[in-house]
């Protein structure tokens, strides 16, 4: 997965260089756009929590008649706490998700496009060869009971 910072501090060079396989601007930069919005929905959800720990706390401190009033403002933040971190989820599954399908920057020396456009640069040793047909992995996995 992409380094978050690296989309975050050096957009267009991400862009350049994805470029080179075949992944457009508009991919990074709702990246980059999902994880500002997320990055500030950081900031609101602490500071509601700090401001509901310092409320909390002076609920503590303060004489037993002003107390009702002091709970009742705590209780105030709980709401918008509980829809900022729900939105603080949501964005930061999407950003996840956009983060897996982005795919590893290419080395600078490697051709553009994709990876079917690779070019051998060398072959150590010999590839095996067998005297019965490979199969794939998930047919050996189901053959011995392992899925179903």
């Amino acid at each position: 997965m992409i380094d978050p910072r690296l989309l975050r501090d050096d957009p267009e060079s991400v862009v350049t260089a994805l470029a080179r396989r075949g992944i457009g601007r508009a991919d990074v930069e709702r990246v980059v756009e999902l994880e500002r919005r997320r990055r500030d929905t950081i900031a609101e959800v602490e500071g509601l929590r700090a401001e509901q720990n310092a409320r909390s706390r002076a609920i503590g401190t303060a004489p037993p008649n002003q107390r009702p009033q002091l709970i009742a403002a705590a209780a105030e933040l709980k709401e918008p706490l509980r829809l900022a971190e729900d939105e603080l989820a949501e964005l930061t599954g999407q950003v996840e998700e956009l983060l897996a399908a982005v795919p590893n920057l290419p080395h600078p020396h490697a051709p553009d496009g994709a990876e079917a456009d690779s070019v051998e640069l060398r072959r150590v040793g010999e590839p095996p060869r067998f005297d019965f047909a490979p199969r794939d992995h998930v047919d050996l996995m189901v053959a011995g009971g392992a899925l179903d």
